[in-house]
């Protein structure tokens, strides 16, 4: 069974902060998401704070990173990888040229651990010369469903709410540039299985289409890293994974697996 969790329209005032913004005064949200998770807090920020959102890897491919000039403080929105940075994330931040205002904020999404994900960013913002203004995590709906199985849809929808809730206590201290209180990273360190495994180096070699696919597309348009391409109306896949799994849970016949560890399991995807 695939599930798709929707965003809510339950009639609540989502601007309580009065925020009026002019184009130079907006933060730039940056994301990287695989299966919506951290795509929602990204826009749920944007839509609380009514600043400037853009996916972090849109321009992956290009020789030449284009640089982002920001007038107000930065934000990195990213999910948690085996307890640390997907490694897309760590090398877009690391190649992309920052200029203007160098302060930063990092939001991770998580289901299991935040591992040392914190460690990691404190030492980028330290090669890149950002101003490290806090770290704060949301525990939000599992999509491993590789090595881990999704949650019940009711559990999902509590967490999202729970991480809404989360979003819009720190807002306000967002948009004013205010740095966020320290918080004791959940879910504890990394696994020896976590520091050893880098999905980002996994490759693709284990996705495949199964008899159920129609060569719809909904793969190749899901994937943040533009790594899958249909030739004779099947998806191949390329050199540049993330294993974020956003293929294997967006295909909406289910027809796509990964070795023998998704049969039979349900799929989560959030969003349009």
């Amino acid at each position: 069974m695939i599930y798709y969790l929707l965003n809510r329209r339950d009639g609540k005032n989502y601007f309580p902060l009065q925020i009026k913004n002019t184009k130079e005064e907006k933060i730039i949200i940056l994301y990287f998401s695989g299966t919506g998770n951290s795509r929602h807090a990204a826009e749920k920020l944007a839509e609380l704070t009514r600043d400037e959102v853009r996916p972090l890897a849109e321009d992956y491919k290009a020789a030449k990173q284009r640089a982002v000039k920001a007038q107000n403080a930065l934000v990195f929105v990213f999910p948690i990888q085996y307890g640390k940075l997907p490694g897309i994330v760590e090398d877009r931040i690391a190649k992309t040229p920052f200029t203007g205002n160098k302060d930063a904020f990092f939001i991770a999404t998580f289901s299991g651990s935040a591992g040392n994900a914190e460690k990691q960013v404190l030492r980028l913002c330290g090669k890149k010369g950002l101003r490290f203004r806090g770290f704060l995590s949301l525990l939000m709906p599992e999509n491993d469903i590789i090595d881990k199985s999704a949650f019940p849809k009711d559990k999902a929808e509590d967490l999202i709410a729970q991480a809404d809730k989360k979003l819009e206590a720190v807002a306000g201290q967002i948009h004013r540039n205010e740095m966020l209180r320290y918080e004791e990273p959940s879910g504890g360190g990394r696994s020896l299985f976590e520091k050893l495994f880098s999905p980002f180096r996994a490759g693709a070699k284990g996705f495949r289409a199964e008899k159920g696919c129609d060569g719809c597309g909904a793969c190749v348009q899901a994937c943040p890293m533009k790594n899958i391409r249909l030739e004779n109306g099947k998806p191949i896949w390329g050199n540049d994974c993330a294993r974020c799994t956003a293929c294997i849970n967006r295909c909406p016949h289910g027809a796509i697996e990964y070795g023998n560890k998704t049969q039979g399991k349900e799929r989560y995807f959030f969003g349009r």
